[in-house]
């Protein structure tokens, strides 16, 4: 298969994949509400979701190589970010389902309200240690710029969401969302680019 071609169904896998992962926790997310899924039901619709990012990942990194743009510090960065994805699940549902069945000491609260950021603080770490590792200048302007980009997304969407809450207008939200909106706009950055010509 000639690179070009290969690099034309790597971005059509990408893109497809980016597609089936937003539904399925779209779905997952509608599912719960609509039908009134029991809890445990919901957390494994969402982990299999989760679990799509495996393939994912691995047609990105796919991609990479037909594209060129490729380095050891960037696959570092991919599995670390894999794994902490994995805990921060793991540690968010374990997290909320010992918070229904039982009661403890507040230390104890405190704990299993503290493991759930412990994997957040290992994808801050593995970032920051991409743009150190990294030493092609071009790939990390990209991280850069990726970065500055979903920083720039989460600042206009908290923002305009906290005048819309402050005018009674929209529902309150929790602060640890803005993590998964910064990951958010930083991946759908990184997948536009993957994909462009």
């Amino acid at each position: 298969m000639s690179p070009s071609a290969e690099l034309l169904g790597a971005r059509r896998k990408a893109v497809a994949l980016i597609v089936i992962l937003a539904f399925s926790l779209i779905g997952v997310a509608l599912l719960t509400r609509v039908l009134g899924l029991g809890e445990g039901f919901s957390i494994a619709l969402f982990f299999t979701a989760v679990l799509l990012m495996v393939p994912l990942i691995r047609t990105l990194e796919r991609l990479e190589d037909a594209s060129g743009c490729v380095s050891s510090a960037g696959r570092r960065y991919g599995r670390r970010m894999l794994v902490a994805s994995v805990f921060y699940a793991a540690a968010l549902i374990g997290a909320i389902w010992l918070s229904k069945v039982g009661t403890y000491p507040t230390p104890v609260y405190v704990a299993i309200a503290l493991a759930p950021s412990l994997p957040v603080i290992a994808m801050v770490w593995a970032m920051a240690r991409l743009l150190f590792e990294e030493t092609d200048e071009y790939l990390r302007s990209r991280h850069i710029h990726h970065a500055l980009i979903a920083t720039g997304f989460v600042l206009v969407i908290s923002t305009v969401w906290g005048f819309l809450e402050q005018f009674n207008v929209a529902p309150h939200v929790a602060a640890y969302w803005i993590f998964p909106a910064w990951a958010f706009g930083l991946g759908a950055s990184q997948c536009v680019a993957a994909v462009q010509p």
